[in-house]
């Protein structure tokens, strides 16, 4: 296949003009003037990697927390017309049952692929966050580290879960950081953290930012 008269960005990140040959999921020609295939128009287009969103609730009407592999499936289904190719559908705080629904919807979603961007995992957002810094989520949802509670949902999805958030400075967050980090990535979110405290949590196993600098403790100019 060729795609005609697309844009794409050269090796300067400059947009330009230019035909790209793919054959099966490979790219193996890019330049101008590309013949010998079958051939589609693609003038006015932006041809570019597809994208992996790892941190989105809903869209299309349609949200994680629903529950339901329809409302997952009807995500993948838009977002793959949006140039997402993969993504992580993401939960809000809420009651241990409504966070395992969703995430029971991801594990069916893994299991048997619906059409459109690929379903890479659960990103958990809440409920291990600052009240100081809860943003939108529920208040009265949000509870310390619980890893025993978070180890009965991985297990329950089948280790659906790829990132869970947490507030390093709440309490069980030092015991909490290294054994999830054990089972997935763990990313600082909707934190009141100070410095000392963020640092710790790195060096405890915290590996990833959610929104940073967005629901968290600002850096001050002095």
């Amino acid at each position: 296949m060729i795609l005609k008269n697309a844009k794409i960005f050269d090796d300067s990140f400059q947009a330009v003009r230019a035909d790209v040959e793919t054959r099966g999921d490979k790219i193996v020609r890019i330049g101008p003037g590309l013949t010998g295939g079958e051939e589609r128009d693609l003038s006015g287009c932006l041809v570019v990697p597809g994208l992996v969103d790892i941190h989105i609730h809903g869209c299309a009407g349609a949200d994680t927390f629903d529950g339901t592999r329809d409302s997952i499936a009807r995500m993948a289904a838009h977002l793959v017309r949006e140039g997402i190719t993969s993504f992580c559908p993401t939960t809000m705080t809420g009651p241990a049952e409504k966070i395992a629904a969703a995430l029971s919807a991801v594990r069916d979603c893994m299991d048997r692929p619906p059409q459109g961007a690929a379903v890479l995992g659960a990103h958990m957002e809440g409920p291990y966050l600052s009240l100081a810094k809860k943003g939108a989520q529920r208040g009265g949802d949000l509870r310390s580290p619980d890893f025993e509670e978070f180890h009965r949902l991985y297990d329950g999805c089948g280790g659906a879960i790829r990132l869970v958030d947490v507030a390093p400075e709440c309490e069980n967050a030092r015991t909490f950081i290294p054994k999830a980090a054990g089972m997935c990535t763990v990313s600082i979110a909707h934190s009141d953290a100070d410095y000392d405290t963020a640092m710790e949590s790195f060096r405890l196993g915290i590996t990833h930012a959610t929104h940073l600098f967005n629901a968290m403790t600002g850096l001050h100019h002095r």
